[in-house]
């Protein structure tokens, strides 16, 4: 993601543009000076094969989040019933979640690939009370960053972590000493951001 929402929803920043591209999209963006700071969402395992493209093209990257994935839905889900998650039932059930394919590898079908899983019914919703109460009246569930203990606690909810969901997000930039105080401070307000998304009741 190239300068996606994380500023411009939250914060008082003016950014020029602000585009949803592939990491590899990314890179060459910056690469060539079509913009100063890419925000990427990769896999944890995908960390050092970025850092190492990163480095062979001289530009900088700076770790902003790590999290996982989890499943949330009814105590009594089949999904979750046993103690363990079902994968295999994953495509008989809808899926909520925030999260818009777009483009963006934040898309959590991608995230369970290792699976070969074949989600077919996946609603994208904004975290709301109305995401929550749909999924105590239907079957669905939900694939979000972890849900607070009180939110699962006021709707009857269990969550279970997702195998190798582990996420990183991180910043690519150029090293321009002219732009190098922008760049910081761009960073700086991206981590606080975070911080606060992160410690919010609703994910």
């Amino acid at each position: 993601m190239l300068c996606e929402t994380y500023l411009c929803d939250h914060y008082a920043v003016d950014l020029a543009y602000q585009i949803i591209a592939s990491a590899e999209d990314a890179y060459r963006m910056i690469e060539v000076g079509n913009g100063d700071v890419a925000i990427i969402v990769c896999k944890k395992s995908l960390y050092e094969v970025n850092r190492q493209n990163a480095s062979r093209k001289g530009l900088a990257m700076t770790a902003l989040d790590e999290y996982h994935l989890d499943l949330t839905c009814n105590k009594a889900h089949p999904l979750i019933r046993d103690g363990v998650i079902a994968y295999d039932l994953f495509g008989e059930y809808p899926c909520f979640s925030s999260i818009h394919k777009s483009g963006s590898e934040l898309y959590a079908p991608y995230f369970l690939s290792n699976y070969s899983l074949n989600i077919r019914n996946n609603i994208v919703m904004n975290p709301s009370e109305v995401r929550y109460r749909l999924l105590q009246k239907t079957n669905g569930y939900l694939i979000s960053k972890p849900i607070s203990e009180e939110l699962k606690a006021a709707y009857g909810f269990d969550s279970l972590p997702i195998e190798n969901s582990d996420i990183c997000v991180f910043a690519l930039y150029r090293k321009d000493q002219q732009r190098e105080a922008l760049i910081s401070e761009y960073i700086r307000n991206c981590r606080l951001l975070r911080r606060r998304m992160n410690s919010a009741a609703e994910i």
